[in-house]
């Protein structure tokens, strides 16, 4: 983020729960998904729920919609959070897919601390990378960059995962924001505009 006088750019780099909680649920379920969904690095234990097959795929269904909120709005990612695992607007009137959130919300919590990169981390080297890539863009045109905004959301999947959501918010992969050259390269072609 850029400090200083007058409007400024900011990015920030966010781990959402909800995105994650979305991923682990289809897999404890086990919900087949479409192959453009990511899958979580590590294996998620199946736990079988008392369902019958009509069930199951009405909770594929539901989660395939909630799926599709969140990536499409990520306003929907705000989520409260009771003794029973989290409230998510756009599942309201999905009640397969709200009973496998409430089962699924404590195991889901044990398997992040348990299954992630340690506590994640960037790094310092790695942490520094979108403001080096500002400094050196500002260089290159000769003026500070415009006022923006950027977010990148980071999950722990399996695959290196890049996906705009839109010109101003990445889905990545924690093996990408983890790595200084991977960060560089798909950041730099996504700021040069913003700048």
């Amino acid at each position: 983020m850029h400090f200083g006088l007058g409007p400024s750019w900011q990015l920030s780099i966010t781990d959402p729960f909800d995105l994650f909680f979305a991923l682990y649920v289809r897999e404890a379920v086990g919900i087949p998904g479409p192959p453009d969904v990511p899958v979580l690095a590590a294996p998620v234990p199946a736990v079988p729920l008392a369902w019958t097959e009509g069930q199951r795929a009405a909770c594929g269904d539901q989660w395939s919609r909630w799926w599709s909120s969140l990536v499409t709005d990520r306003s929907q990612g705000s989520a409260d959070t009771g003794p029973d695992g989290p409230d998510f607007a756009a599942t309201v009137g999905a009640p397969e897919l709200q009973a496998a959130q409430r089962a699924f919300f404590r195991p889901a919590l044990a398997w992040r601390r348990s299954s992630r990169l340690g506590d994640w981390s960037m790094g310092p080297r790695v942490s520094m990378v979108p403001t080096e890539l500002v400094h050196e863009i500002e260089r290159e045109i000769g003026r500070r960059a415009h006022p923006f905004r950027y977010w990148i959301e980071v999950l722990p999947v399996r695959e290196a995962l890049v996906r705009d959501l839109s010109t101003t918010r990445l889905l990545l992969s924690e093996s990408i924001a983890t790595d200084f050259d991977a960060l560089r390269a798909v950041l730099r072609p996504r700021l040069e505009p913003l700048a």
